[in-house]
């Protein structure tokens, strides 16, 4: 279904560009931007969606405020639950 992005470009995989285009249209522009800008897909592997992000705070803040809308962005774009 995903693979490893061939380079650092957010939007390499389909699904991906689907998912920040759900999300962009449920946040407002700034926290889109702060928050969503600077991630990278990194690949998928079983039922685990790994994302590329600046630093480990940066994961924890991401988590803690869009968890859920990833996971709801996810399964909208592949039909499917995974874990991020």
């Amino acid at each position: 279904m995903c693979a490893k992005p061939a380079d650092d470009s957010p939007i390499d995989d389909p699904i991906w560009k689907r998912i920040t285009e759900i999300v962009a249209a449920r946040i407002g522009r700034h926290c889109f931007e702060t928050w969503f800008v600077p991630i990278r897909f990194a690949g998928c592997d079983g039922d685990v969606w790994s994302l590329a992000v600046p630093n480990e705070s940066f994961r924890r803040g991401l988590m803690d405020h869009y968890e859920g809308l990833l996971e709801e962005a996810l399964l909208e774009s592949t039909g499917r639950r995974w874990q991020l």
